[in-house]
């Protein structure tokens, strides 16, 4: 787990970036998750996107059938964009849309519907 410290290091790096005009990528589960597994959001991330306070921008994606923990095997990674989500001054409340979204979209979940182009 993260300390309190290296959160808000990182958030002082990412305040920086967003301001030079250039955008933050977040894996916000922290690791690769399985493509049965639920997403779910690390607690840094609220934190992350309650201090930028700019809008987020979902995507969801089919790499763990292709790349896991016991390796990599060949195949074709779909990557799908989700509509972009406002920014809020909850940080909380932003991450619970986003990986609500992202469970509902099918990139990850017991009860996915059709995944970017097809989940393994």
């Amino acid at each position: 787990a993260a300390s309190l410290e290296s959160i808000r290091g990182m958030a002082r790096e990412s305040l920086r970036t967003v301001r030079e005009g250039r955008s933050v990528l977040i894996f916000p589960e922290g690791t690769r998750v399985a493509p049965a597994a639920t997403i779910r959001f690390k607690r840094g991330v609220e934190f992350l996107i309650g201090a930028l306070h700019v809008p987020v921008l979902p995507v969801v994606h089919d790499a763990g059938c292709y790349w896991s923990r016991d390796g990599k095997v060949p195949g074709t990674i779909h990557v799908k964009i989700l509509v972009p989500l406002p920014a809020r001054a909850s940080g909380a409340e932003l991450a619970g849309e986003a990986e609500m979204l992202m469970n509902a979209e099918g990139s990850t979940g017991s009860e996915r519907k059709s995944p970017p182009t097809g989940l393994c």
